[in-house]
């Protein structure tokens, strides 16, 4: 919804600047609304030691690993094509409200997928199918909108936001697999530690291809390779849906 309604509140407010205050404002607006609606949990009484130590067992987890890895894959590709996507269209002759709005549809696919995709994978009972299909799916968009012709790009983007949302779904829900509830927190904080750097470095090295080649081409085959490298990881990880975890003991039973 911003990057569709950014370029025309600049358009409104004479200036960037102008828009930048008004998303400041509702910030602003929303902040106080979480003041005055969210209240503090009462704390524990008791007197049970806490310890800030990861343990060792979440530590050694490979899985939790792979999922970390992934999830930084995914999170390098949100971040350059929320970005740069906008630059990439007005290159092909898209007007800065087109762009704009273009990138919206592409988060509104995002915003279907983190909806969906959850409920779908408990649904059919499987994980790693929503990694493998949907980052796979990703990389064919990204082809596409390189070989068409720039109004594809309307129809393009929505279908690579949900695609490209699949595996960022699962990056939060997968943890919960692999450790016992009570290290959740650390494994789900592993996760998304080494996740969140992708936000920093993927922007950067968009724009560090674009200097070095002078093209976005090498920005948009980037993404096709961090897609693909996370189709191989997806194969790695064992199946912890439910179907996964019946078969495992159905060979158990019958080994």
């Amino acid at each position: 919804m911003a990057s569709g309604a950014t370029p025309y509140l600049s358009e409104a407010t004479r200036g960037w600047q102008g828009a930048f205050v008004a998303w400041g404002l509702i910030t602003l607006v929303f902040a106080a609304v979480w003041w005055i609606v969210v209240r503090e949990p009462r704390r524990s009484s008791s007197g049970a030691s806490r310890s800030f130590r990861i343990p060792k067992s979440v530590l050694r987890n490979f899985s939790l690993w792979i999922v970390a890895a992934s999830l930084f894959l995914n999170t390098t590709i949100f971040s350059i094509e929320v970005a740069w996507f906008p630059t990439v269209l007005a290159e092909r002759g898209a007007s800065a409200q087109e762009a704009g709005v273009m990138v919206s549809l592409f988060s509104l696919g995002n915003m279907a997928a983190v909806f969906a995709v959850p409920i779908l994978s408990d649904r059919i009972g499987l994980r790693r199918p929503f990694l493998w299909a949907f980052a796979g799916v990703s990389a064919v968009v990204v082809v596409s909108l390189m070989v068409t012709p720039p109004a594809a790009a309307w129809v393009i983007l929505p279908i690579l936001g949900f695609a490209a949302a699949g595996p960022f779904a699962m990056g939060f829900l997968l943890p919960a697999d692999f450790v016992e509830y009570s290290y959740l927190g650390s494994a789900s904080g592993i996760v998304l530690s080494v996740g969140w750097l992708g936000i920093g470095s993927g922007s950067w090295l968009a724009g560090f291809l674009r200097e070095l080649s002078g093209s976005f081409y090498t920005t948009l085959i980037a993404l096709i390779i961090c897609s693909l490298v996370i189709v191989a990881l997806a194969f790695i990880l064992p199946e912890t849906g439910r179907r996964g975890r019946a078969r495992k003991v159905l060979e158990v039973v019958g080994g």
